[in-house]
């Protein structure tokens, strides 16, 4: 039940990302050239409801690590640049929403 509620979760911020960046272009080097602030206000709402849909689930934890990955488009394994920006920026954003959660500092992926 647990695994489908953070599927479900995740499910729904991905599809709120890839939405709302449908028709940008992932070769950019800017994410903040690539989202207006609508993009950024979509992407801000998606990180708070995911922030709290951590909180409330029930878990044994009772501070929970979170560590976010970059997003994938096609095949999974390869991310583009939009892709690791993203989960720069989301990961980023949910640290500002980490009351009772500990948000994982992205580069212990690339250790």
């Amino acid at each position: 039940m647990r695994r489908r509620a953070i599927s479900s979760i995740f499910s729904t911020f991905l599809s709120t990302v890839l939405f709302t960046c449908l028709a940008a272009n992932a070769s950019c080097q800017s994410l903040d050239a690539i989202l207006n602030s609508a993009d950024k206000a979509h992407l801000d709402l998606a990180v708070s409801h995911v922030a709290q849909k951590i909180k409330k689930a029930k878990r044994a934890q009772t501070e929970p690590k979170v560590l976010v990955i970059d997003f994938f488009h096609g095949s999974a394994g390869t991310s583009s640049r939009l892709g690791t920006r993203l989960a720069d920026r989301f990961s980023e954003s949910l640290g500002n929403f980490s009351n009772g959660m500990r948000v994982l500092d992205r580069n212990i992926l690339k250790d």
